[in-house]
């Protein structure tokens, strides 16, 4: 019988070492997107700690009162002359902000080292009534904010209390238009014989009012009314308070 070929024997080799080298071959491609996965990640990684995330900046305006528990409404509702506080974060750091309304200047500000902005302008004193905005325009980064308010007219006299729903012993803002300048006032919880004095103040040369009053911890909930009076004769219509329990 002739001996066997060693074909067999060959043929077998080739396919070891085939599988061999598909084999590296697949680890060496695991490797290589394992590497680029990483990659990826730290390419990521260095572009947020280069260029951190911020998001929108937010713009707040209210009346320029000393007690920030005292929520104010939106639109905020505002009368010539009154001194507004504007609020803003996420700003370009120490850059440039132009504040104005109906597209008018009231200041320049600069922001603070963190983005933010804490600013107390005077409205106009012959700001027309009617819906406006008050815009805040950030140099560095050329983008403009807009926060809506709603001047009165100072025609008739007026006032509003904000917020118009409080718990007792609460704070809120008496603002309010049209009426004499500078003169003496009193506001008044439930105007009549059984009145509370709340406040005393002043208006401005614009005839323009801005008091923060406490209510008393022991009013009783319900409806009541503030009056603003000078020597005892009213001002303006009264205006309704909702006192919760």
């Amino acid at each position: 019988m002739p001996p066997a070929r060693p074909g067999g024997h060959t043929a077998g080799v080739i396919r070891r070492v085939r599988r061999l080298l598909a084999e590296r071959s697949r680890r060496g491609r695991i490797a290589s997107w394992s590497l680029a996965a990483v990659a990826l990640v730290g390419v990521v990684v260095a572009l947020f700690l280069l260029f951190p995330r911020r998001d929108d900046p937010d713009l707040r305006v209210a009346l320029a009162v000393n007690d920030p528990t005292i929520v104010f409404g939106r639109p905020l509702v505002v009368w010539p002359g009154l001194r507004v506080r504007v609020t803003a974060t996420r700003l370009t750091r120490g850059g440039q902000i132009a504040i104005g309304v109906r597209g008018r200047p009231l200041a320049m500000a600069v922001a603070a080292p963190d983005g933010g902005l804490d600013a107390v302008v005077a409205l106009p004193g012959d700001l027309p009534p009617g819906p406006a905005s008050l815009t805040v325009r950030d140099a560095g980064s050329g983008r403009t904010l807009e926060a809506d308010v709603e001047v009165r007219a100072t025609s008739e006299p007026a006032i509003v209390v904000q917020p118009g729903r409080l718990e007792p012993g609460g704070a809120a803002v008496v603002a309010g238009g049209g009426l004499p300048p500078g003169v003496d006032v009193t506001v008044w919880l439930d105007p009549g014989p059984s009145a509370v004095l709340l406040r005393e103040g002043r208006t401005t040369r614009d005839g323009a009012l801005q008091l923060v009053v406490l209510l008393p911890a022991d009013v009783q909930p319900g409806i009541h009314a503030i009056g603003a009076e000078r020597d005892g004769e009213p001002l303006a219509p009264p205006v309704a308070l909702e006192v919760r329990p």
